[in-house]
């Protein structure tokens, strides 16, 4: 059964358009590149039914002279048959085609791959019209310029246009145990292109049909390379696309789909907020109506978080969404989403936990957050910017609004919006280029124009190398304070821009990895929080709940040292108040007001127990004579206030730490800043940046950059005031994963700047970081014998197959030729180091709480096994005592793991699994961070007396076991490890 199809939206069109007169001209301008029909099918030979299909003399012409063209450039390029009968060689432009064969719906899917050229685009036309109504006696003529949208590739062999469907879906486990039989050869697919291949697939006639897995020869590094520029073409050159969300045997998508599109028919054109309440009046289904958790697993399908989805959505211009047998045309399905959001419906549908309780889905979709609708709406205003705009988006724009989906290949959190974005970066996916290379690369493309925006996008829980590059393998879990430009409204701490005066000092190091900026560090922090993991303002039991909050009272009072304010005669309550909220009113662009004061005064006192909480807090008459009360924030107006400081507590002070200065302001400042961390203020930037001084090499002052900053009292450039401000030279630099300050010895401070080249470190500082890795066994070398990686960041997803050996985000594992022999019923070590050169006092920072374990496999070869797949069983583990963590006792022991080896197992080759799980961010989906690496080893002596049950990596994991989704905050006393338990002989 389909969806049926409705279209609300009409296709607007130039205004000399004949459409523009006559409803029923045919239209072949760029503005009709929509198809005119909302029902999906598949493209055919014969190409569209309707206008878009329809090409006219000229247009064939412009096709043939394109081949004709292309022909002598292809025999120029000597361009020959490759090795591989399935996959011939492709030239400049070049793809190819599925065309999936005609069969029933039971049969095995059978197809051909043909080459066709998908850089030709139909030219820009001219002609001449006569405009009666401009000009009653007919003597007017104008000149019409319009430009054919391009909707098909075009074949070499024949000459003709080639219509196809280009396809959006994700890859999911890498388990390829389906088969499509091509004509030179098989092909091993995952599921869930097979589950599309049959969807798209026609009983009658062959489809044509692009998709990357077979289309692409996916081993051929250098082909990928070659066709990842041409996915812009290929999807806005589509005939139409359609975004596979997945297979669906029930009629949830169905029922979903009907409830948003009845939300829509029912609310369009109004702007009324809607609650429960008024489900009834306006015949919707009840709260616990089955559609309305429909709609929220919708939103939860993996396709709105992976990042090659977005470009392939923003770039096709004829788009369907398909989910089971239920099917929407995109536009109708974008103005259903922003109907939910306009209406408050959509906050109830992601925020209500409860449409969960009643239903059982499998337990990764359950994991998934509900923010398809949010996504849609960022998708579809980036589609209307490439529809209307010729210029596309800078590349920093673009990498900050996807930074929350995921990709497989961490290089392709770049490489994956290129098609979306203004950039020359050319692919590489070759081993000896670094992640951290190419996201260099692509922030260095962004400089100077957007330096502070791009340190703005620092929001790492450690430094990474080079530490002004931003990890855009891993989603933000802060609110930017001033990426915006709307920030200017609240802040200017390094003074505002002004028009026509030379823009801040930047400098690059010849080898373009350490940057210079200028700036004046200014104050030290003395005290902090805890990490603020869920900021909340209850006022339910504000004394038991808002604990949080109290603490930071209790901080603030210990300070005592607010001279700062005290002059400049800002109460220290107002200063407080404005620090937890970082001066806005959750709008970014207003200041809180006086009901927000009013209202959070309330709460705090009724938190601290204490009236007032903190000096030069003042109370309105109507709280004094007893008139407000927590019972009043229930009543609209203050409930609304309400809801408005919670949301800009939430958004400035999530993940985050209040902190207390050495010059007495309050701040909020990175979660992995420490005291003795100092605050600087660069030229003409928006807000404070966090800096770690380094005093280990006595002739240099070094630091490392955490992140942005709020400070109340120095937001509005009040560091920056004043003519005799001395500025430092500030360079950010790539060694040691540091931030290096040189101070300016100018005797002259007015004299103009001269920036020096930074001086060779004369030793290698180490630091305690949040990331480890497990790099020798038994005392031996490093990598000897381990397979380990050059990088040393987590895996987070326990469904891929990094979540084995290692892997992705992180750079492959380095292959060894060592196996390791060990004697069973002996103990064996396992050395734990932050990274590769890492000593004995730097192992994982100890605020990385967790377990400690140890698994085997045995294999056949231990040089070669990848460890995926069964085989497993656990041989050690070190969690939580009720006070001391393995990962404690890790560092104590100088980063030595000790085990014992089974006397009991048979003996031969085996991978040992040496796993470390940090548990300070895991209260939210895929927050725990594994440490993972295998080991080859030839296990000796074995008796062979048992067989140990064992698991599968990836599978023995859920995200949200109760030892992965883990909430290390709570104060519980007990924890339970992921996995099976420890195999005993």
């Amino acid at each position: 059964m389909a969806y049926p199809q409705k279209s609300y939206k009409h296709i607007e069109h130039a205004s000399t358009c004949p459409c523009a007169t006559n409803a029923q001209a045919d239209c072949n301008c760029f503005f009709s590149a929509l198809s005119k029909t909302s029902v999906f099918e598949a493209a055919t030979s014969e190409g569209p039914t309707d206008a878009n299909g329809h090409l006219d003399d000229l247009s064939l012409d412009h096709i043939r002279e394109f081949v004709v063209e292309k022909r002598c450039r292809r025999v120029a390029q000597d361009v020959t048959a490759s090795s591989s009968q399935l996959y011939q060689c492709l030239g400049e432009g070049e793809i190819r085609v599925l065309e999936l064969h005609a069969g029933d719906p039971g049969s095995p899917l059978q197809g051909s791959l043909h080459t066709v050229s998908i850089d030709f685009s139909h030219p820009a036309r001219e002609e001449r019209y006569t405009q009666p109504f401009d000009d009653p006696d007919n003597t007017s003529r104008r000149t019409l310029t319009y430009t054919r949208h391009t909707n098909h590739a075009v074949s070499i062999a024949t000459g003709k246009p080639v219509w196809y469907t280009a396809l959006s879906y994700v890859w999911g486990a890498p388990v390829f145990d389906q088969i499509i039989h091509l004509e030179h050869g098989d092909i091993n697919i995952l599921k869930s292109l097979a589950g599309a291949l049959r969807q798209l697939r026609s009983t009658e006639k062959s489809v044509f049909v692009w998709t990357d897995q077979i289309c692409i020869n996916q081993p051929d590094l250098a082909e990928k390379v070659q066709q990842i520029p041409l996915m812009g073409m290929i999807y806005t050159h589509a005939t139409n696309t359609l975004i596979w969300l997945g297979d669906d045997d029930n009629e949830e998508p169905i029922r979903a789909l009907d409830l948003m599109e009845t939300v829509f028919a029912r609310l369009q054109g109004t702007d009324a907020k809607v609650t429960p309440a008024d489900f009834g009046r306006l015949d919707f289904p009840s709260v616990l109506d089955q559609a309305w958790w429909a709609v929220r697993q919708l939103f939860r399908r993996p396709w709105f978080t992976r990042l090659w989805t977005i470009q392939e959505a923003v770039l096709s211009r004829n788009l369907f969404i398909r989910c089971g047998q239920a099917e929407v045309c995109w536009d109708d399905f974008a103005a259903w989403c922003y109907c939910l959001e306009e209406s408050g419906l959509l906050h109830w549908i992601v925020s209500n936990a409860d449409l969960d309780r009643d239903h059982e889905k499998s337990e990764q979709m359950a994991l998934l957050p509900p923010q398809g609708a949010a996504i849609v709406e960022s998708i579809q205003a980036d589609r209307l910017h490439g529809l209307t705009l010729a210029q596309k988006e800078y590349l920093l724009n673009i990498l900050v609004s996807t930074r929350y989906a995921r990709a497989t290949q961490p290089k392709d959190k770049i490489y994956g919006v290129l098609g979306i974005s203004e950039s020359t970066i050319i692919p590489d996916y070759s081993p000896d280029r670094s992640v951290r290379d190419v996201y260099r690369e692509a922030c260095l493309t962004q400089l100077p124009t957007y330096q502070y925006e791009l340190l703005s996008c620092v929001d790492h829980e450690q430094p990474l190398q080079p530490s002004w590059v931003p990890d855009w393998s891993a989603a933000r879990v802060t609110e930017a304070l001033a990426y915006s430009t709307k920030a200017w409204a609240l802040y200017c701490a390094g003074g505002r821009p002004v028009t026509g005066k030379e823009p801040p000092k930047m400098a690059f190091s010849e080898d373009k990895t350490t940057v210079t900026l200028t700036g004046k560090i200014f104050d030290t922090i003395t005290s902090l929080s805890s990490v603020s993991q869920d900021p909340v303002l209850d006022i339910l039991d504000p004394k038991r709940t808002n604990l949080d909050l109290a603490s930071y009272v209790e901080l603030a009072l210990k300070s005592k040292h607010w001279h700062k304010y005290l002059i400049s005669g800002i109460p220290v309550y107002e200063a407080f108040f404005h620090t937890l909220l970082a001066g806005s009113d959750g709008s970014d662009i207003s200041a809180p007001s006086a009901d927000h004061s009013e209202v959070f005064g309330l709460i705090l006192d009724s938190t601290t127990g204490q009236t007032p909480s903190l000096p030069g807090q003042t109370m309105s008459i109507r709280r004094q004579k007893g008139y407000f009360t927590l019972d009043n924030l229930k009543t609209r107006k203050p409930a609304r206030t309400l809801e408005e400081l919670q949301a800009a507590l939430r958004a400035a002070l999530k993940m985050r730490r209040f902190a207390v200065t050495k010059e007495g302001y309050f701040a909020l400042v990175p979660r992995g800043a420490q005291v003795g961390d100092e605050i600087a203020v660069f030229d003409r930037a928006c807000v404070p940046f966090v800096l770690r001084r380094k005093n280990d090499v006595a002739t240099e002052h070094r630091f490392e950059l955490l992140g942005e900053a709020y400070v109340h009292g120095v937001m509005k450039g009040e560091v920056m005031d004043g003519e005799e401000v001395e500025l430092q030279e500030i360079t950010l630099e790539s060694k040691c994963d540091i931030i290096r300050l040189l101070l300016s010895d100018q005797e002259n401070p007015t004299s103009k700047m001269k920036f020096s080249t930074p001086l060779v470190l004369a030793a290698a500082a180490t630091s305690a970081s949040a990331h480890t890795i497990f790099v020798s066994v038994n005392g031996g070398a490093v990598g000897d014998g381990v397979r380990v990686p050059s990088y040393d960041g987590p895996v987070s997803d326990v469904s891929t197959n990094s979540i084995v050996c290692n892997g992705p985000p992180n750079d492959t594992p380095a292959k060894t030729n060592t196996v390791i022999t060990v004697q069973a019923g002996s103990q064996a070590t396992l050395t734990w180091r932050h990274t590769l050169t890492s000593g004995p006092n730097d192992v994982i920072d100890s605020s990385h709480k967790g377990p400690v374990m140890a698994y085997l496999k045995k294999v056949s070869d231990a040089k070669t096994d990848s460890g995926v797949g069964g085989g497993w069983f656990k041989i050690s583990e070190d969690a939580f005592d009720g006070s001391k963590w393995g990962v404690d006792r890790l560092i104590a022991n100088q980063g030595v793991q000790t085990i014992t080896i089974p006397k009991c197992i048979a003996p031969g080759q085996y991978l040992l699994r040496g796993e470390l799980i940090a548990l300070h961010a895991a209260s939210s989906s895929m927050g725990a961070q594994f440490y993972m690496e295998c080991a080859q080893l030839n296990i000796v002596g074995g008796s062979a007396d048992k067989t140990p049950a064992t698991v599968s990596f990836p599978g023995a994991y859920k995200q949200n076991d109760a030892g992965i989704l883990y909430n290390l905050y709570s104060g519980s006393k007990t924890y339970t490890s992921p996995g099976p338990s420890v195999f005993k002989c």
